[in-house]
């Protein structure tokens, strides 16, 4: 079985895979560069608190994130923000900042981060 990958792996399915007895090949097709920076119009946005939430789907996006909130000094403009993390793993990383609250998917899947969101935000 030929495992395709990016170069920060999360859960190791050559691991597990192998346990049950499958030889995998790992084969890394992108590399993740984490951004330097946020963009201005992101930085105005964040300041005059015009986003209301963010969603994580990564450990690597939320502690991106969380150096970039720093670097900006931004870490306590996120009081009225709500973040959607895919996992708790994400959940704790972002609880570096003080957000309104941090919503967590049911289980780490797209399907359950996108019921969760929609849950969140249907119309009453």
């Amino acid at each position: 079985m030929i495992y395709f990958c990016g170069d920060r792996i999360t859960k190791d399915l050559k691991v597990e895979l192998g346990d049950f007895g499958y030889q995998i090949k790992q084969v890394i097709v992108y590399n993740t560069i984490s951004a330097t920076s946020f963009s201005h119009g992101l930085l105005e946005k964040l300041s005059s608190n015009q986003i209301r939430a963010i969603s994580f789907y990564s450990k690597a996006t939320a502690l991106s994130y969380i150096e970039l909130a720093s670097k900006h000094d931004l870490k306590d403009n996120h009081r009225e923000v709500e973040a959607f993390a895919l996992s708790e793993q994400i959940a704790a990383i972002l609880s570096q900042i003080k957000w309104a609250r941090i919503y967590i998917a049911a289980k780490p899947t797209d399907e359950k981060m996108i019921e969760l969101v929609n849950s969140h935000y249907e119309k009453k």
